[in-house]
């Protein structure tokens, strides 16, 4: 995994272009880990998604607070909610509550305004502002009483991978207040869950299936097998 310094948009480009001619056919094949500071350039984030780095993993941010990374799907880019944010504070405000520094397993954080403001490097009142555009346009939930900001559909992309992890997210969830917003992500976490360990349970069934339909395959071109197969099953 290559590190992509993206303190500055120069250094981001220079970083992207080496990756590229270093990967089959100029393109990303594998996860990248950024490292750097944001620094109120919506160009320079905007780069990472500009370039073509769709493998359908992730792209990783380095997290100074809480995670090492977070999961970010390359569909982001096209969503017409995302696509429908005036460029600038807007878009980079979005990809903060994302994959900023206050993020966490949860898809919850405690956002004040100041705390964008500041990361952000614009004023408290278009920090206000960008929540506010953010809500409207269905990307995020935003309780304006305890300043918690959850990015929307965030287990689409994040969801519990097994039963700890699933426990290890409610202990988070239970270190914010309890409001509408916590309980709506609670059910959104069991949810995922639960929709995780159904499509497991269904590869396990195939899988099983798949495995029988080849052994009776197998014993059906080998008569003395198949005939011993019958007799030890009755």
């Amino acid at each position: 995994m290559r590190r992509v310094d993206f303190s500055t948009p120069k250094k981001l480009h220079e970083n992207l272009q080496f990756q590229q001619q270093h990967s089959p056919n100029g393109e990303s094949t594998g996860s990248v880990r950024l490292s750097g500071k944001l620094d109120g350039e919506s160009s320079t984030i905007a780069m990472i998604f500009g370039l073509g780095w769709t493998q359908s993993a992730i792209c990783l941010l380095r997290s100074t607070v809480m995670r090492d990374f977070h999961k970010v799907s390359p569909a982001v880019w096209h969503d017409p909610r995302f696509r429908g944010l005036k460029k600038g504070a807007h878009t980079l405000a979005y990809l903060y509550v994302l994959f900023g520094p206050h993020q966490n397993s949860t898809g919850v954080s405690k956002l004040p305004a100041p705390y964008v403001a500041t990361d952000l490097e614009i004023s408290v009142a278009s920090a206000k502002s960008a929540l506010s555009v953010l809500q409207s346009a269905g990307l995020i939930v935003h309780d304006s009483q305890y300043d918690l900001v959850y990015a929307t559909d965030w287990f689409r992309t994040n969801p519990p991978m097994n039963m700890k992890h699933l426990l290890g997210i409610h202990k988070q969830l239970d270190r914010f207040p309890t409001c509408e917003l916590i309980e709506r992500v609670r059910e959104e976490a069991d949810c995922a869950n639960q929709e995780r360990q159904a499509a497991a349970d269904k590869f396990k069934l195939a899988k099983q299936l798949r495995a029988d339909s080849e052994k009776r395959a197998y014993l059906a071109k080998t008569p003395y097998l198949s005939a011993v197969s019958k007799i030890s099953n009755g």
